[in-house]
């Protein structure tokens, strides 16, 4: 039996107790956490009955919190695994206005303001994604949750990049490494030099591309992330070609092969 079905037996041996208690608050929480259980297994519409389930259970104030989480899962089904960006779009702006009336300096906000960014972008609304991540941003800084303000400003770095608006992108890089950097996170900081370097290659800029390559190919190698290493050679082994600079590209594939596992 593996780790996720002994987790349903425990839930539903939880869910049947607090049952027969008539402990309705506690019948809310399994069923949100069965519902998250069955979606990371596939189940998607058993995972949409149970929070809609738990919905119906949720009664007063005091449960607020896990209503407000309830809608948000309900958003990320519909948004990671259905593709339905209208229905987590709905639900996502449920729970972003459950956690504005518990306290607008909730860390939840800006999460959920990011999520709605996404599912902006999917709508290809993008002057809205924008204006939803930078407001996600503040309210992070606001809630001193760092984190946050990295993804988003990952998020939007991505944005502008796309939109061939490099400036801007080199800006939120650099707000995203600064996050990054005070939680440790060097996946992120990672991703942040490699992007970096391709928009100073795109820019002309082949030397402080070079640096930001070489930034991210370090992490990678002490984070043994050879996929992530692959990606970016890719991009370095074009910069170094066309400045001829073909020791560099023997020295980086010796390097590449060493790091493999065998």
């Amino acid at each position: 039996m593996n780790d996720n079905a002994t987790a349903l037996l425990y839930i539903d041996s939880a869910l049947n107790l607090n049952s027969k208690l008539e402990r309705k608050p506690q019948q809310a929480q399994n069923l949100g956490i069965k519902g998250s259980i069955q979606s990371q297994t596939g189940n998607f519409d058993s995972a949409i009955q149970q929070y809609e389930k738990a919905l119906t259970m949720i009664k007063g104030e005091n449960q607020l919190s896990t209503k407000g989480n309830l809608y948000n899962s309900l958003g990320t089904v519909y948004l990671d695994y259905l593709k339905d960006y209208d229905l987590a779009y709905e639900y996502y702006n449920k729970s972003l206005e459950v956690f504005q009336k518990i306290d607008k300096n909730s860390v939840a906000i800006p999460i959920i303001l990011s999520n709605i960014g996404i599912v902006l972008e999917e709508k290809k609304e993008r002057i809205q994604a924008i204006f939803t991540y930078k407001k996600s941003i503040k309210l992070a800084k606001r809630a001193l949750y760092t984190q946050g303000v990295g993804n988003a400003s990952m998020k939007l770095a991505y944005l502008y990049k796309n939109d061939s608006k490099l400036d801007s992108a080199l800006h939120y890089l650099t707000e995203a490494e600064r996050a990054a950097k005070k939680v440790r996170d060097n996946g992120t900081l990672m991703q942040v030099y490699f992007e970096r370097g391709e928009i100073f290659q795109l820019k002309g800029s082949p030397k402080s591309a070079e640096e930001s390559y070489l930034l991210s190919e370090q992490l990678a190698l002490n984070s043994k992330d050879t996929l992530t290493l692959a990606n970016i050679y890719d991009q370095y082994f074009k910069l170094l070609i066309a400045g001829n600079d073909f020791q560099k590209v023997n020295e980086r594939l010796a390097t590449y092969i060493a790091a493999k596992p065998v």
